[in-house]
């Protein structure tokens, strides 16, 4: 139990930096940061939380990406086949708009 939370603790402290300062054009990650500081969107502390019952606290990847409705978390996980899946999650409500097998799954296992 308490490694579950470490690797939690973990990743936020990860993707803290990637999403206020790595995006390839760098607007979605400025735009989140503004987002985040004004209480617009929940942090993805709180989003890992809420998801944790379908990711099982297998997160391997979480993007913020900004649509056309508002920005969305993409979080990438395994499943207990191996599988790799994504969700979307409204980054404002934590609602989960989609989930889906990763179209690249079986390109990135087997790099």
């Amino acid at each position: 139990m308490r490694t579950k939370y470490l690797k939690y603790f973990c990743l936020a402290a990860c993707l803290a930096a990637p999403i206020a300062s790595a995006s390839d054009d760098g607007d979605d990650a400025r735009f989140a940061t503004q987002q985040l500081r004004e209480g617009k969107i929940l942090p993805l502390s709180e989003i890992l939380s809420r998801v944790e019952h379908v990711t099982g606290g297998n997160v391997l990847e979480v993007e913020a990406e900004h649509e056309d409705h508002g920005l969305v978390y993409e979080v990438y996980f395994l499943d207990p086949n191996g599988q790799r899946h994504e969700i979307y999650v409204d980054a404002a409500t934590g609602e989960i708009l989609k989930q889906k097998l990763d179209d690249n799954s079986d390109a990135r296992s087997r790099d």
